[in-house]
C-alpha cells in the first residue's frame, strides 16, 4: 500500500510541476507580449481627440505593426457604435479599469485583447466624455513562444533530475560497497 502511494506521489509530482512550468511560461511571454499591445493601444489613444464635437482618430500605422500577428483596431462609443476599425471587433465586458487585457476569439480565431479608454476634453462633444479604443492581435506567435519555453524548462529539469539519481546511485553503491 505505501508502495502505490509513493507510485501517486512520484507522477503526481512531475504532472504538476509540468502544469506549474507551462502555466509560468505563459504568463511570462503574455506579459512580454502585452506591452507590446498595451503600446498600440495608447498609440492609438494618444492620436485620437475631438474637435469641434467631431472625433478624429489619425490612426498611427506603427501601432498595427507590433508582432508578426495579425492585429485588429477599434475605435467606439462607449455604446458600442463604431468609430473607425473593425465593427466586429468584441469588447471585453464593462468594466472600471482603465486598461482590461484578455484572451478571447475573433473571428474563430483566438486573440489577446486590450481595450483602453480615453478621455475626450470637448466641451462641443455631446456624445460621451470617452472612447474605447480596443487592439487584438492573433497569439500564434505568443504560444509558440511559451510552448518553447515549456519545453526548455522540461528538457532542464529533466536533465538535473537525471545527474541527481546519477549520484544518488553511485552513493549508494559506494555506501553499500563491502569494506575492504
Amino acid at each position: 500500500r505505501d508502495v502505490a502511494v509513493t507510485g501517486v506521489q512520484t507522477c503526481a509530482l512531475p504532472i504538476l510541476n509540468a502544469w506549474y512550468g507551462q502555466r509560468s511560461a505563459r504568463n511570462a511571454v503574455n506579459q512580454a507580449y502585452d506591452r507590446g499591445l498595451i503600446s498600440s493601444a495608447q498609440l492609438i489613444a494618444e492620436r485620437t481627440y475631438s474637435s469641434r464635437g467631431e472625433v478624429v482618430v489619425d490612426l498611427p500605422y506603427a501601432a498595427l505593426d507590433v508582432s508578426n500577428e495579425r492585429v485588429f483596431y477599434g475605435v467606439f462609443w462607449p455604446d458600442g457604435e463604431v468609430i473607425t476599425g473593425y465593427e466586429d471587433l468584441p469588447r471585453p465586458p464593462p468594466s472600471n479599469e482603465d486598461v482590461v487585457v484578455v484572451d478571447t476569439t475573433y473571428r474563430q480565431e483566438p486573440v489577446r485583447l486590450v481595450m483602453m479608454r480615453k478621455q475626450l476634453y470637448d466641451p462641443d462633444q455631446t456624445n460621451a466624455s470617452a472612447v474605447l479604443v480596443v487592439v487584438a492581435e492573433t497569439v500564434d506567435a505568443r504560444s509558440r513562444l511559451a510552448h518553447e519555453l515549456f519545453l526548455d524548462g522540461l528538457r532542464s529539469q529533466g536533465l538535473l533530475v537525471f545527474v541527481g539519481l546519477l549520484l544518488i546511485a553511485v552513493v549508494i553503491t559506494r555506501a553499500l560497497r563491502p569494506l575492504t
